[in-house]
C-alpha cells in the first residue's frame, strides 16, 4: 500500500509530480483516516496499481485542485482515483489516457463534486470509462467527456 505516500492523518500536497509508481493499492498514495486530504497543482503520470492509484479513504473530505492525472493504470478499479468516504471535491483538474481492467477509468467515487474538469480518452473494462459512482451522490458541472 502507498508505493509513494502511505498516511493515516490529514495530509497536503502542493506543487508536486508523482511518476512511475507502484503498489498493490495507492500506488501514489494511499490516505486513511479521519483527517482531511488537500492536493492543489500536481502531476500524476505513469503509475499503475492493482487498484487505486490514489486511494482517499478520510472521514472528512479529499479536495484534488489543478491537478493533472495522464497515463496512470490501475489492473482492476481506479485509475486515476478513488474517493470513496466523506464529502470530496475534483475541481479544474485534467484526467487522459488513464484505465482500469473493470470500473472508473479515470475516478472511482463516492460523495463527489467534480466542477470544470476534463476527462478525455480514459477507459474501463466494464463500468464508467472516466467515472463510476458507488452508491451515492455525484455533482458535474462544467465538465467536458
Amino acid at each position: 500500500m502507498g508505493g509513494a505516500i502511505y498516511s493515516q492523518v490529514s495530509g497536503l500536497i502542493f506543487n508536486s509530480t508523482f511518476n512511475n509508481n507502484y503498489a498493490s493499492r495507492g500506488a501514489i498514495l494511499d490516505a486513511t483516516g479521519d483527517g482531511d486530504l488537500i492536493v492543489n497543482k500536481s502531476t500524476f503520470a505513469n503509475n499503475t496499481s492493482n487498484n487505486y492509484n490514489i486511494f482517499a479513504y478520510c472521514a472528512s473530505s479529499s479536495t484534488f485542485v489543478d491537478c493533472i492525472f495522464s497515463n496512470n493504470v490501475a489492473v482492476y478499479d481506479g485509475g486515476a482515483i478513488c474517493l470513496s468516504r466523506g464529502n470530496n471535491s475534483v475541481l479544474n483538474c485534467s484526467f487522459v489516457n488513464n484505465s482500469a481492467g473493470n470500473n472508473g477509468g479515470a475516478l472511482v467515487v463516492s460523495s463527489t463534486h467534480v466542477f470544470n474538469c476534463s476527462f478525455v480518452n480514459n477507459s474501463a473494462g466494464i463500468n464508467g470509462g472516466a467515472i463510476y459512482c458507488q452508491n451515492s451522490n455525484l455533482i458535474i458541472n462544467s465538465s467536458i467527456f
